[in-house]
């Protein structure tokens, strides 16, 4: 009896853009950045982040950890203002000269509190990302955000769990 598996074949382009996106233009996003995390000897990779801050860099933990031990501030660069990683210039690029990682972070799983806070060397020229009252959201629910990514509908003490860490922004 002979056993047969259908085994796609593997793909060598660049993958799909994502499904129902479409580029941003030029200036619409400016607080999102790109995170570039260099250790040297070959050992790097790249996050996103959003400025919450004139010189305040929001990102995730796991971002900013190396196996749970935080990485120097040296190790890192922002880009800011640019849709395009082809246009950053060199004033769009910004030192790190700290680096906060949640006091929780992993606890009491890998992934909770999974939150990070840089703070840049000067101050960006953009607007940072508004806040919105978590109480009163100004776009769609929390629990709306959620399901649409493909998660577990929440329950309303999740959805007050997730706004629970109050950032100290000193610029």
């Amino acid at each position: 009896m002979a056993l047969g598996l259908a085994v796609p074949a593997a793909q060598s382009s660049t993958p799909e853009p994502i499904v129902g996106g479409e580029p941003a233009s030029p200036g619409e996003y400016p607080a999102q950045g790109y995170l570039e995390v260099d250790l040297g000897e070959g050992v790097a990779w790249f996050c996103g982040g959003t400025l919450v801050a004139p010189s305040r860099f929001l990102t995730a933990a796991h971002c900013a950890t190396d196996f749970g031990t935080p990485i120097p501030p040296e190790a890192f660069r922002v880009s800011l203002g640019e849709v395009n990683l082809d246009e950053v210039k060199a004033e769009d690029v910004y030192e790190v000269d700290a680096v906060e990682v949640h006091g929780d972070y992993g606890d009491p799983t890998g992934s909770s509190n999974d939150v990070a806070l840089l703070t840049l060397s000067e101050p960006a020229p953009y607007q940072p990302l508004p806040w919105s009252n978590p109480t009163r959201p100004t776009s769609g629910t929390p629990e709306r955000s959620r399901r649409s990514s493909g998660g577990a509908r929440p329950r309303p003490a999740e959805t007050r769990a997730t706004s629970s860490w109050r950032l100290r922004c000193r610029s």
